[in-house]
């Protein structure tokens, strides 16, 4: 549930996509699949809202889990 009391307005998204070489080569352990050669496709790591000065939420609630009905 989605405390719309204290929502803001974000100006952009990061879509952030991973490619699992570069994270096996910097972490020296491989991820998926685990067949000793990473996958060739990028993964999606994440989509964070960001503010054009710079700042994003920073303390997120984690007891309030999202919802898909709501």
């Amino acid at each position: 549930h989605l405390l719309k009391a204290s929502a803001r307005t974000f100006d952009f998204y990061y879509f952030v996509q991973e490619w699992p070489g570069s994270y096996c080569d910097t972490h020296r352990k491989c991820c998926s699949p685990e067949t000793g050669l990473p996958s060739s496709d990028f993964h999606i790591h994440g989509l964070w809202p960001n503010m054009k000065d710079g700042s994003w939420p920073q303390y997120c609630a984690p007891h309030h889990v999202f919802n898909f009905s709501e």
